[in-house]
């Protein structure tokens, strides 16, 4: 059986800038534990996203980064924000975190 690497894959989609930026994401099969409407949905497709590498705590600076970015770019929130969380919390070092959030937009 082949393992199947998603961040080889689809490097993109696992990388981010510390500033905000708009970026699209394509159309692909989700599983949701909750929320609602199809991510795959054109209205899901523009997010913006942004890196915040210390710890856990620092992520609401980075919320209101990209609520800021949003502003100065007249776009709406549509959605609730998802986490991408690239370091294991067990293994690495509070100092050392890194998940990126990305903020569905409309």
């Amino acid at each position: 059986m082949n393992k199947l690497d998603l961040i080889k894959v689809y490097r993109a989609y696992f990388t981010a800038k510390a500033k905000p930026e708009l970026v699209t994401i394509e159309e692909a099969h989700f599983i949701a534990i909750k929320g609602k409407g199809d991510p795959s949905a054109p209205a899901f497709a523009h997010n913006i996203e942004a890196l915040y590498s210390i710890a856990y705590t620092t992520e609401p600076v980075t919320l209101k980064q990209i609520a800021a970015f949003c502003e100065q770019n007249k776009l709406a929130k549509n959605g609730l924000h998802h986490e991408i969380y690239l370091s294991d919390f067990r293994r690495t070092s509070p100092e050392k975190l890194k998940t990126i959030l990305r903020e569905p937009v409309k």
